[in-house]
């Protein structure tokens, strides 16, 4: 089987009111992005995660904008171990933002890794703080390649990784209440089709 690209059908969604176009899209392939990289079964978009209870990071990570967000625009749960945790369960959090204004105005960190999705030439990796990953979509390069091994995105760049945020204390009691937690949230709010699926792809 060769190669096969697929350009991004836009018109094959259908975005809320509230939000543009733009902001709307990229949320899908963000969530394309945690399902692709990360093999994450359960992703989701719009779902509270709430904030920490552990007012000691903003000591311990003084440059983030500490839990401005308690909803954040695309989550996913990876079916991975953390090193010294016993259940799998890793929190991948993804914050889009389409300006400069957009990323002032905040975003969750409340995962165990957090992202920043921005379009091409909007934000500089000087603008995102310690700890936190940023990644770059070129919407004129963004392509979906089907491989023999799997799906892949071409058009982003992973201009700077994420660090895990360590936390004292979570909404629910301890790393794998939390994972419950998400996932919980998840699924109450969205179909089984959204969930496990992505409509970009349709």
């Amino acid at each position: 089987m060769k190669n096969l690209k697929k350009k991004p059908n836009p018109k094959t969604l259908s975005w809320p009111q509230n939000e543009s176009e733009e902001h709307y899209f990229l949320k899908q392939v963000a969530k394309a992005y945690l399902k692709f990289n990360f093999n994450c079964k359960y992703v989701g978009s719009e779902v509270y995660i709430g904030k920490s209870v552990d007012y000691s990071l903003k000591e311990k990570y003084p440059n983030i904008p500490f839990n401005s967000r308690e909803i954040t625009d695309v989550v996913g749960i990876e079916n991975r171990k953390l090193k010294h945790m016993s259940h799998k369960g890793i929190v991948r959090n993804i914050e889009v933002k389409v300006s400069k204004a957009d990323f002032l105005s905040g975003y969750s960190t409340m995962g165990d890794y957090n992202y920043i999705m921005a379009p091409k030439g909007v934000l500089k990796r000087i603008d995102i703080p310690k700890m936190i990953g940023f990644i770059e979509v070129d919407f004129d390069e963004l392509f979906l390649l089907e491989k023999r091994s799997g799906m892949d995105i071409e058009g982003l760049e992973l201009v700077k990784r994420p660090y895990r945020i360590k936390q004292d204390g979570y909404i629910a009691k301890g790393h794998r209440g939390f994972v419950e937690f998400v996932l919980r949230n998840m699924l109450s709010k969205h179909t089984i089709n959204d969930t496990y699926k992505n409509l970009w792809f349709y």
